[in-house]
């Protein structure tokens, strides 16, 4: 351990204030990206992108959800978490209504590269994850049973901001490579920009569901 420490001593900030339980840490994260310019050039872009659990107070704010985040989907049991064989989620949500257990993800990348990638794995290995899930939550729902003839569907939720100025990037770009693609893993999406606190109040009444729709969101991944 102390190998390790004097590797990354040099990398470390020592001008983090002093924290405790049951503080509020805002962690912000440095945006970098780039657009062509006119002549051809590069112009590149900086912004601090601040998340503090508003993805998660949104999902929380439905009763008929339960939540679950940072959950680890491991297709094979045991301790030992194998390379390519399991993935940390944002959040598995339970939705009560429609029967539906969520994988939820969420995004700020503009060319969702990561995402993409894991959708790909997801759908490779979706019958072991229904597995996963079923013995490790004991999500007996996603099977056929005397109390529940009728299996739970699984399906992605996922959270990406959607840029006007930005056709080709970010949930422009991600309806536009799933839209045409027909699969178990057809996904929810919300634009992140739906799920500001002052959008909706208790039980997330107020809630304008049509908006999604504004930004091009095709009806079967808006519910």
């Amino acid at each position: 351990m102390r190998a390790l420490d004097d590797i990354t001593k040099d990398q470390l900030r020592s001008d983090i204030p002093d924290f405790r339980e049951g503080d509020t840490v805002r962690v912000s994260v440095r945006v970098v990206d780039y657009k062509e310019a006119k002549g051809g050039k590069q112009e590149r872009r900086e912004r601090l992108q601040a998340y503090e659990g508003v993805v998660i107070d949104y999902l929380r704010a439905d009763r008929n959800i339960f939540l679950n985040t940072e959950y680890c989907i491991q297709l094979d049991p045991g301790k030992d978490l194998q390379k390519d064989r399991h993935w940390f989620c944002d959040g598995v949500a339970l939705e009560f209504s429609t029967k539906t257990v969520f994988l939820c993800e969420i995004s700020y990348a503009s060319n969702l590269t990561a995402l993409f990638n894991r959708l790909k794995a997801w759908h490779k290995n979706w019958s072991a994850i229904r597995e996963a899930l079923e013995r490790d939550s004991s999500l007996s729902v996603l099977s056929s049973s005397t109390s529940s003839p009728e299996p739970w569907k699984v399906r992605p939720w996922l959270f990406v901001p959607f840029i006007p100025e930005e056709p080709k990037k970010y949930g422009a770009l991600l309806v536009e490579k799933l839209a045409p693609v027909k699969s178990v893993l057809r996904p929810r999406i919300t634009p992140l920009e739906m799920v500001q606190p002052w959008n909706y109040d208790w039980n997330r009444n107020g809630e304008n569901k049509d908006s999604k729709l504004h930004y091009r969101v095709p009806e079967d991944m808006c519910d």
